[in-house]
C-alpha cells in the first residue's frame, strides 16, 4: 500500500511538471499574482517564469508585466487588471488561442499573423476581439456594466462583427466613434508600454479634470533629484497644468501624491540607469481634439540633464 501511495504521489507530480508551456514572463513591475488552472490560490510571478494554459494573471496598483508567447505575441497587462489564458492550442500547427481580459489594460501585439484555419480571440469584458497580425489595445472598466474600449495600432480586429483600422476606437456602447490622427496614432505607438489614454476611455468620457485642474505624476527624469532641469520631485506629486502652446502643457503647482509607477521605477534605478546613458523624461500633451493633457515618456542624452537642457 505504501509503494503504491508513493507511485500516485511521484505520477501526480511528473504530470504538474510536464504541462507544456505556452510562454514566459519578460518584465515585471510591481506584484503580479499568477493562479494555475483549478487553483483558488495565488502565488507571486518572477521574470523568467513559464506560463501554462489556464493561468490568470492579476495585476496590484501601479503593477505590470510583459510576457512573450511561443507564437511570439508580446502581451503587456497593465495595472489593476486580470488575465486569463483560457485555451492554447499548443498541440497542433493550428493555433486556437483564447485570451480573457476580464478588468483592467492590455497592450497585444500578435506579430504572426494568423493562417486560415486558425483562431486568436481576445475577449474584453463582454467583447470578443478577433485578430490577426495586430497590434491593438484594450481596456475594461467596471462600473454599473462593463464598458469595453479597443484601439487598433496596427493590422486589423474583428470587434463582436465591427472591422476595427488603424486609429480607429471602439468602445461597447457607441461603437467606432473617433479616429485617431496619423500625428496622436504616432504618439500612442512610441511608448511600447502605454495603454488607451484615460480621457480616450468609455468613448470619450471624460475621466480626468478639465484644463487647468489636478492630474496625477509630473515630469521626471532618472536623475537625481537636484539635478538641472531633471524635474524629479523629492515626493509624490499632482501637477496642476495650464496650455501654453497648442501641445505644450506647463507644469505650474505640486503637491503630494502617488507617481505612476515607471516614474518611481526611473528614481529607485536612476544610478543604474544613469551609468547606463538611459535617461527619461516625461511631459504632458495635448493630443489634437482631445483638449486633456497625455502624459509621454521621451529618452534623451543623460549630459541633457546634467547641462540643465
Amino acid at each position: 500500500m505504501k509503494v503504491y501511495i508513493l507511485f500516485i504521489l511521484l505520477c501526480w507530480g511528473s504530470c504538474v511538471w510536464a504541462a507544456t508551456s505556452i510562454g514566459e514572463v519578460l518584465k515585471i513591475r510591481g506584484e503580479v499574482l499568477r493562479t494555475h488552472a483549478g487553483k483558488t490560490e495565488g502565488q507571486n510571478l518572477k521574470e523568467k517564469d513559464q506560463l501554462f494554459e489556464g493561468d490568470i494573471l492579476k495585476t496590484e496598483k501601479s503593477s505590470f508585466v510583459r510576457v512573450k508567447l511561443l507564437d511570439d505575441t508580446l502581451l503587456n497587462i497593465g495595472p489593476e487588471s486580470s488575465f486569463a489564458f483560457e485555451k492554447i492550442g499548443v498541440e497542433s500547427d493550428k493555433r486556437d488561442n483564447l485570451y480573457n481580459l476580464t478588468v483592467g489594460q492590455l497592450r497585444a501585439h500578435v506579430q504572426k499573423k494568423a493562417k486560415e484555419g486558425e483562431k486568436i480571440i481576445f475577449k474584453s469584458g463582454t467583447i470578443p476581439l478577433g485578430v490577426r497580425g495586430t497590434e491593438f489595445l484594450t481596456s475594461v472598466l467596471k462600473g454599473e456594466k462593463l464598458s469595453t474600449d479597443a484601439l487598433v495600432l496596427s493590422g486589423k480586429i474583428d470587434a463582436a462583427g465591427t472591422a476595427l483600422t488603424p486609429g480607429q476606437l471602439f468602445n461597447s456602447e457607441k461603437g467606432i466613434w473617433k479616429t485617431l490622427s496619423a500625428d496622436e496614432l504616432s504618439a500612442i505607438k512610441e511608448n511600447a508600454e502605454s495603454f488607451i489614454p484615460e480621457s480616450l476611455l468609455k468613448g470619450g468620457v471624460n475621466l480626468l479634470p478639465a484644463v487647468g485642474g489636478a492630474l496625477v505624476g509630473a515630469a521626471a527624469s532618472a536623475l537625481t533629484s537636484d539635478a538641472p532641469g531633471s524635474g524629479i520631485p523629492g515626493a509624490a506629486q499632482t501637477a496642476t497644468v495650464t496650455i501654453i502652446e497648442k501641445h505644450i502643457v506647463e507644469v505650474v503647482k505640486v503637491k503630494d501624491v502617488e507617481l505612476p509607477w515607471d516614474i518611481k521605477d526611473a528614481i529607485k534605478n536612476r544610478d543604474k540607469m544613469k551609468a547606463q546613458n538611459r535617461c527619461y523624461f516625461w511631459e504632458y500633451k495635448v493630443l489634437p481634439g482631445s483638449y486633456v493633457p497625455q502624459r509621454f515618456r521621451r529618452e534623451r542624452d543623460c549630459d541633457d540633464y546634467q547641462e540643465g537642457r
